[in-house]
């Protein structure tokens, strides 16, 4: 409210040349257009005269035409103001090119008899008014940066930044190494990331801190502000970032934002959406540790178009380039020396040749090099032990209170610092600039220094042990435990840090309970493997054993796997054993439990799915992945059917030529990665115990099927290219382990070998014709036929007739029959996906038949089981009214189910004038054994057409649908959305509209049924009470779904809308109705007058003023979401209705129901001002009954000021 009043008053006092700037800005963000204007004087804030004072020329060759007004008496400057943009003297245009009037004014609010006069003089052309109030309100919520332009009303923290004031900033830190100095990629890598970065959306650049992250995107940016990008750089300090964003942006340019360490950027869901949703022109840019980037990515995973940019470690050549010529460092000695303590990384190395002029021989670790770093600027602030124990909980906790946190109050109790230390402490490092504090909480501002402090106190002065730390806060704050730990292990990597933790860990653990002892296993395993080992299975020997043998195929291998997540904690744990020594105890503890407990399929098979390639397997050429499926193929091959299921399943992903995997760090975290194998002797070894293994399932016939569908379907493509190399190894593997050739095959043998054989002629890589396989019953010139369409990337169906006629011209008979019955086996090989060039084929071979041979020709498609029937039969639409007559004689008496798809199509695609008798009489005797059950019931688009003739058979047969729509609601649906055109539909019911309206409201369980209301309206033109009984339906049945916004419209749009629509809302509206459903029913729409909806309120109020229940849910999630004029519009009117003021005092006075963006300040803002502008209606003066009334409302206001108090603390604290 304050920002917003303070506005007003600003305005108010704007010379009028600059309040004409000012709106000339606002207008042009408002419109997206660009004003043209009179201006102000040369030398002077005072406006240049001219009717208008500004216009906007639209591209349609209309004129929307603008008018300021600064005087005191706003309602007569606004009338003189309409009548000098409407006088053909001053502005000579028709009155039918004017699109639009606006009247801008500084007055407060604008009556509505004003506004109805002012309307009317506009003669019919539309005029939008502009008060004060609306001014504010949108520089306040849409364009603050106005205020900071045009009003001087500071909005900005600090936290955005230019290019070259970020790197002063950056610099001015002296616990950082200089940015200036730190690494740039070589230019070949800077170009990969540039395209990157132009090419997407968002891009998050992560890895370990000072690789050179933020220094590589800075130099990048530079290219960007010479294409026309203007550069902002955001690095958080703590405060409410989202205002400032909506200030700094100006929507007509183009930026590129950056966020140094974005996963401290506050807001940051709120401040992407924004970006995502309202600046299409903003790219993003991200950087973030490497360790911290699991909370940032499915943030940044909103954007359709966002990428992932992985900085590692710098070379040693570069490293030294930067030490020699950026830090002065001469002595080859010392650079080595810095050599081996950065570790590849630029940032160390720039820490460490700062303090190249003392002694570097000391320092060996990263460890050491902070020490030497971070240790003088301790002591020679003469820190306490005090103070370095707050600065421990400070760096713990993040922005903290700990008045108002439970688990900092405890440590802070724990390391013995009273509150009176405490506080004198914080005095003290706010004087040493070591820490800020807002709003009365301290923050340490510095990500390293954190961490460093963090180091200091736990790993290297132990000032609390771990073992303690755990203790106190596995419960209550795991994550952010968790999260710290695995930092310091990140970014500090010694092994004597991990060896004491283990230590702590193993030590904690021996001394647990069970309930610490179970959180240890879940999270600590990898510190004691055998402890967790053993555990496991103390735990399984409990479960009791179950014999149900869970069938699982391959295709719900296929289908759970991308949905399934691991439910057993044990299996989960044992899935992280993959680098662990323990490994192949665990395989074999997974083995056991799924031998134990075969429903537990799948997640073990989840599990195992853990032990797959990862990107960085190449590193150590999968001698691991080697390692595990030695040890997953001893333990797990033969132990039960389930257990081979697994293992095929394993194996068969094993082989994949390129991987994309979902990580899961967390439930709040996702990782998606993708790269390609390569053949190297590793791979090899691999690939070869794979394939010698599955030819030992190929040689079971439980699993042959499963082998040769694998062979069928497998592909040797990656991520982009065919992988020759690959392919050449696999074939000598199946070459050598399974042997085809001296053995009698199958037909699905016959065609996966034969596919291998192609594929092997066309990459080049034959292995000797070895899969040159022996044709089975000279198949092969009826196969080349059935897939003469597979290989072409554009046919259409004319040109597939002009292809195969010539490869069936000299068919005969038993050709015919050779040719459908290979159709259908192949149709039996469910592994055969691609059917659309098959199905093609068939049609065109029975429309190219001569008509005198077409009965012999269906006779002998449907003895060869009629493959493929549900799509052949479309051929029906391809004959002439002769042939589809000839074709009715053939089906008409086939009475297979394969013939009754084919009678039924031709029903659903016939013309009346095709309808014989006999056909009448035969589809009535259909309908007859589909209210048996027997059929599926006609489209209505049919029955319509068989009405023609019989009428009775609509209604005969909607009675049918309306029978089993009872027990299945969505077949209505189904049934009805097949109509032609709704009139006609509502017309032949006009005297059963009852049996109509009975299945509509069946239908309405479809999602997309009647989707736009169309129906519903034709059947309300006829019965006016179909509105209550619809929305009675929708309340009982669907209250949440888009019914009841589509049904709203309709009834509004009625001829006979507005005493529909109190009738309706009468009934509609109930103490339990929710925000969304009061937006469905009062949705803007284009159509309704202004009169329309007001009429309908207003009634609503009048009829309910007396139930309290139904006005609090209407004022709670309806009235108090409205702008604000609208708001106390209402509010003013339920007051004259003279209700009882217990009753008023239980209506709330702010939303019941809200979302926000970023912060919700302002919308406490907008209740505080809602109060306040409530409080000024006359009638609560006038009306002494409500002395006690307004007394309350002035606490409420009270209440919302104390409430946006702790809510600015709250948004500034953010929890973990």
């Amino acid at each position: 409210m304050a920002i917003i009043t303070e506005i007003e008053n600003r305005l108010k006092v704007l010379e009028g040349g600059i309040f004409q700037k000012m709106m000339d800005d606002y207008l042009g963000l408002k419109y997206f257009s660009e004003l043209k204007s009179y201006g102000v004087q040369y030398g002077t804030n005072k406006p240049i005269i001219g009717v208008p004072d500004s216009y906007i020329a639209h591209e349609d060759g209309t004129y929307t035409l603008i008018m300021y007004g600064t005087s005191a008496k706003s309602v007569t400057k606004m009338k003189s103001d309409l009548a000098d943009v409407l006088n053909k003297n001053k502005v000579n245009i028709d009155n039918d090119l004017i699109k639009q009037i606006i009247l801008v004014s500084t007055a407060d609010r604008i009556s509505v008899e004003d506004n109805q006069k002012l309307k009317k003089s506009a003669e019919n052309i539309p005029l939008q008014i502009l008060t004060l109030r609306d001014i504010a309100m949108d520089i306040n919520q849409k364009y603050p940066r106005l205020a900071k332009d045009y009003l001087d009303i500071q909005v900005d923290s600090n936290q955005i930044f230019s290019q070259s004031s970020f790197i002063e900033h950056y610099d001015k830190n002296h616990l950082m190494a200089p940015l200036e100095l730190m690494y740039i990629p070589i230019d070949s890598v800077l170009e990969e990331i540039k395209e990157i970065i132009m090419e997407k959306q968002a891009t998050l650049i992560m890895g370990a801190p000072g690789v050179g992250k933020t220094r590589t995107v800075l130099e990048i940016a530079k290219y960007f502000e010479t294409i026309g990008y203007e550069v902002i750089v955001i690095k958080n300090n703590g405060l409410p970032l989202y205002n400032d964003i909506r200030v700094q942006i100006d929507e007509r340019k183009q930026y590129l934002v950056i966020f140094d360490d974005v996963n401290q950027t506050k807001n940051l869901d709120a401040i992407l959406s924004f970006f995502q949703e309202q600046r299409p022109r903003v790219k993003i840019v991200g950087t973030a540790r490497l360790y911290e980037v699991n909370n940032i990515r499915k943030k940044f995973q909103r954007f359709d178009q966002q990428a992932e940019i992985s900085m590692t470690g710098v070379s040693d050549i570069k490293i030294d380039e930067i030490l020699e010529r950026s830090m002065d460092i001469k002595n080859d000695g010392v650079r080595k020396d810095i050599l081996k303590i950065a570790k590849g990384n630029p940032r160390i190395a720039v820490l460490a040749a700062k303090l190249a002029k003392r002694e570097l021989k000391n320092i060996e670790t990263i460890t050491d090099l902070f020490k030497a770093h971070f240790n003088p600027l301790l002591e020679k602030n003469e820190l306490t032990i005090i103070d370095i124990k707050t600065l421990f909980v400070l760096s713990y906790f993040g922005k903290v209170n700990i008045e108002n946190n439970k688990n900092a109050n405890m440590l802070v109790e724990y390391l013995s610092i009273t509150k009176f230390e405490y506080e004198e402490s914080l005095q003290r490092l706010t004087n040493f600039e070591l820490i800020d504090i807002y709003l009365g909480i301290p923050n340490v501002t510095d990500q390293i220094f954190k961490d460093y402090i963090i180091e200091y106190v736990l790993l290297d002065k132990k000032l609390i042990k771990i073992s303690e730390l755990i203790k106190m806060f596995y419960v209550s704050d795991s994550e952010r435990l968790i999260t710290i730990l695995n930092t310091q292990l990140s970014m500090f990597n010694d092994s004597e840090y991990f060896t004491y933790l283990q230590k702590e860990v193993k030590e904690l653990w021996r001394v647990s309970d069970e309930k610490l002892s179970n959180y240890l296993l879940e999270t600590f395993y990898v510190f004691d493997e055998l402890k967790a080992l053993s555990m496991i299975r103390e735990r399984s020997n409990l479960w009791s054993s179950t014999v149900e043998k869970r069938e699982v195929t391959e295709d719900i291998f296929e289908r759970d796997k991308k949905n399934h997540n691991i439910k057993i904690s044990e299996i989960k744990i044992l899935a992280g054993f993959k680098r662990l020594e323990y490994m192949p105890n665990a395989i074999r503890l997974l083995s056991q439990i799924l031998l134990k407990r075969p429903d537990y399929i799948l997640d073990v098979y989840m599990g195992v799915k853990e032990y797959l390639p990862t990107k960085d397997s190449y590193q150590n050429d999968y001698e691991i992945e080697l390692k595990f499926l030695k040890e997953f193929w001893k333990h797990f091959f033969g132990k039960s059917e389930n257990h081979d299921r697994v293992v095929i399943q394993i194996m068969q992903e094993f082989l994949n030529i390129s991987y994309s995997i979902t990580e899961f760090n967390d439930t709040k975290s996702v990782r998606f990665i993708s790269w390609d194998i390569t053949l190297t002797d590793g791979v090899k070894e691999l690939r070869n115990f794979i394939w010698q293994n599955l030819s030992i399932f190929y040689q079971d016939d439980r699993y042959k099927n499963i082998i040769t569908k694998f062979l069928y379907s497998y592909s040797w493509y990656g991520r982009e290219d065919f992988n020759v190399e690959i392919l050449k190894f696999d074939f000598e593997c199946i070459k050598k382990y399974i042997d085809i050739q001296n053995v009698d095959i199958s037909f699905s043998t016959y065609m996966a070998f034969r596919r291998l054989n192609k594929l092997g002629i066309e990459k080049n890589v034959t292995v000797q014709n070895y899969f040159k396989i022996n044709e089975i019953s000279g198949i092969e010139k009826y196969l080349v036929v059935l897939e003469l369409l597979s290989d072409k990337q554009e046919w259409d169906y004319e040109k597939g007739i002009d292809l195969i006629r010539p490869k069936i011209n000299n068919y005969n008979m038993v050709d015919i029959g050779r040719l459908f019955r290979l159709a259908k086996s192949l149709e039996k090989l469910e592994y055969i996906k691609q059917q659309d060039f098959l199905v093609t084929t068939l049609k065109i071979t029975i429309q190219l038949s001569d008509i005198e041979c077409l009965d012999e020709i269906m006779n002998e498609y449907f003895k060869s089981g009629a493959p493929y029937t549900q799509y052949v039969c479309t051929v029906l639409q391809e004959f002439n009214i002769k042939t589809r007559k000839m074709m009715w004689e053939i089906i008409h008496n086939n009475k297979t189910q394969e013939g009754d798809i084919w009678r039924q199509h031709f029903w659903n695609t016939c013309e009346s004038t095709e309808i014989t008798d006999d056909m009448m009489n035969e589809f009535s005797d259909h309908l007859n054994l589909v209210k048996q059950g027997k059929y599926d019931v006609p489209r209505i688009s049919t029955l319509l057409l068989f009405d023609e003739i019989n009428p009775d058979i609509l209604l005969e047969g909607t009675k049918i649908a309306n029978i089993f729509a009872t027990y299945e609601n969505q077949m209505a649906g189904q049934f009805l959305d097949s109509r032609m055109n709704e009139n006609l539909l509502v017309s032949k019911f006009k005297d059963n509209l009852e049996v109509l309206e009975e299945l509509y409201l069946k239908g309405l369980s479809s999602n997309h049924f009647d989707y736009q209301g169309e129906l519903f309206s034709e059947i309300l033109n006829l019965d006016e009470n179909f509105a209550l009984v619809c929305i009675s339906y929708l309340n009982e049945h669907f209250r949440l779904s888009d019914r009841m916004s589509i049904m709203f419209e309709r009834i509004w749009q009625h001829k006979n809308g507005q005493k529909l629509i109190a009738d309706v809302l009468n009934l509609a509206v109930t103490e339990f109705m929710f925000f969304d459903e009061y937006k469905s029913m009062f949705s803007q729409n284009n159509d309704v007058s202004t009169a329309d909806y007001k009429y309908a309120i207003e009634s609503f109020i009048k009829a309910h003023k007396n139930n309290k229940k139904s006005v609090v849910g209407f004022f709670g999630y309806y009235v108090n979401t409205l702008p604000l004029e609208e708001r106390l519009y209402y509010w003013e009117f339920l007051l004259q209705q003279n209700i009882d003021v217990e009753h008023l005092l239980e209506i709330p006075l702010t939303p019941m129901s809200w979302a926000w963006s970023g912060s919700q300040i302002p919308l406490i803002d907008q209740d505080i001002e809602f109060i306040t502008e409530l409080l000024k209606i006359p009638v609560l003066d006038k009306n002494d009954d409500y002395f006690d009334l307004v007394l309350m409302w002035k606490e409420r206001k009270q209440d919302q000021v104390d409430y946006r108090k702790r809510t600015l603390i709250k948004e500034y604290v953010e929890p973990w």
